[in-house]
């Protein structure tokens, strides 16, 4: 794609952490921060028991990151980056079995990733609890971003294998008190970036000291995005270090 306030370090400073864009720099239109921060707040809490595994049925949780079905990443139940339009967005979650159809909301005239006067559409799933699991950013009326929520253990040995290493590994506090953890990694030429999210502060003390990382350490959130909504050079204004390794058994 989380506690609010929270705050990422950037090179000494603080700035706000916004749910899209920890390590993206990009803002809300003012106007509509107020009701953002409420309905983000219900997007990410820090997840005891996100981590577990129900029963993957495809019926109550989105699982295609993992099945890569109806399509590969960075595809998304055939909805695909700079291709998809806004209509074939709603037509789709409207016929996804996983959706709660009575979720389904819209957020005019706002700014993401660097798009100004873009769309947002969040949506709830059967199985998230109440809870916002993956949002559609539409700008110029083409898909240029969307996010979701992972509810099943998905570790991360499983996400390096299907893509790779990569490029970095991008950490910040979870919250403005230096509380938690969380971690972006990022895959520019392949449009996806994964974040880990972690009650706990030692992830980000393992990862600043170069510490190999726990392969079944599980991911909370999958973002597919365009190119243009990567920020170039962020290893200079952010925590980041290369891709550490895992641990051996």
């Amino acid at each position: 794609m989380i506690k609010f306030k929270t705050f990422l370090r950037k090179k000494g400073n603080k700035i706000p952490f916004i749910i899209f864009d920890r390590i993206r720099g990009r803002g809300f239109v003012k106007r509509f921060q107020p009701c953002f921060r409420f309905l983000l707040i219900g997007f990410l809490l820090v997840l005891t028991g996100c981590n577990t595994t129900p029963k993957l049925d495809p019926t109550l949780i989105d699982i295609s990151f993992s099945t890569e079905q109806p399509c590969k990443p960075p595809c998304w139940q055939g909805l695909e980056l700079d291709e998809s339009t806004t209509d074939q967005a709603y037509e789709k979650l409207a016929g996804l079995p996983f959706v709660y159809q009575g979720s389904i909301k819209t957020w005019n005239h706002v700014t993401l990733f660097g798009f100004s006067d873009a769309t947002m559409i969040s949506y709830k799933c059967k199985e998230s609890k109440g809870e916002i699991c993956g949002t559609l950013v539409i700008s110029d009326g083409l898909l240029k971003v969307s996010s979701h929520r992972i509810h099943y253990h998905l570790p991360l040995q499983s996400v390096i294998d299907k893509l790779g290493e990569p490029n970095y590994v991008i950490y910040s506090p979870y919250t403005s008190h230096g509380d938690g953890c969380m971690a972006d990694l990022d895959w520019r030429e392949k449009n996806v970036f994964v974040r880990i999210i972690d009650s706990n502060t030692q992830l980000c003390h393992d990862i600043q000291v170069g510490e190999a990382l726990d392969p079944n350490i599980g991911v909370t959130e999958v973002y597919y995005l365009v190119k243009e909504a990567f920020i170039p050079n962020q290893c200079q204004e952010y925590n980041c270090v290369l891709w550490p390794g895992f641990k051996q058994k």
